[in-house]
């Protein structure tokens, strides 16, 4: 539900949208209908927090024509929520006041801003991802050169530890001192 509003804030970078948790009118007996609620909306509630909820409501008597709450959930059905509605109430009124008052039913505020060279700016999806793609290019940038210029100082300095050592040995042959191995005596 709410498909325009994402749409919309995909665009400009605000909309509303709202999710909704999926239920049919049944008939439960002979003489009572009742709701049967298939799946939640997409924040993940659990059916304990919907019937916590609908409790709370029937006993501070905002909610009316609820005649019981089961919960037939199972590994193999999944989210199987029964509400029993009273005789002489309208299920769909019911349910109405059930998305209205209980979290079966939210609606989400989407604002897309980001700071875009210091100042803020709402952003629709593309323009977004555009953003932060030339930021991580930028980011990849600038440590592949401190990367590198950290690479060519050492670099630099193994060049120089190099000449050292060459111009050590270099001066140490020629002043006639031996760095080598002595030949074996004779005699």
């Amino acid at each position: 539900m709410g498909l325009e509003g994402i749409r919309e804030a995909y665009e400009t970078g605000r909309g509303i949208f709202r999710t909704r948790a999926t239920a049919t009118i049944e008939q439960i007996t002979p003489r009572r209908s009742g709701i049967v609620v298939h799946r939640a909306c997409l924040t993940a509630i659990g059916p304990e927090k919907v019937m916590t909820r609908i409790k709370d409501l029937v006993q501070a008597k905002k909610l009316n024509g609820i005649a019981d709450l089961k919960d037939l959930t199972d590994r193999h059905r999944g989210l199987h929520l029964v509400i029993e509605v009273r005789s002489g109430f309208n299920p769909e009124a019911v349910l109405a006041e059930l998305y209205r008052l209980t979290p079966m039913e939210e609606t989400f505020g989407i604002n897309n801003v980001a700071l875009v060279d210091g100042q803020p700016r709402v952003l629709g999806l593309r323009e977004l991802l555009e953003i932060f793609v030339a930021h991580r290019l930028e980011v990849v940038r600038r440590r592949t050169e401190y990367r590198r210029r950290r690479r060519s100082e050492r670099l630099h300095l193994v060049d120089g530890l190099l000449i050292a050592l060459l111009k050590s040995t270099r001066s140490s042959r020629s002043s006639g001192r031996r760095t080598t191995r002595r030949p074996p005596r004779r005699g």
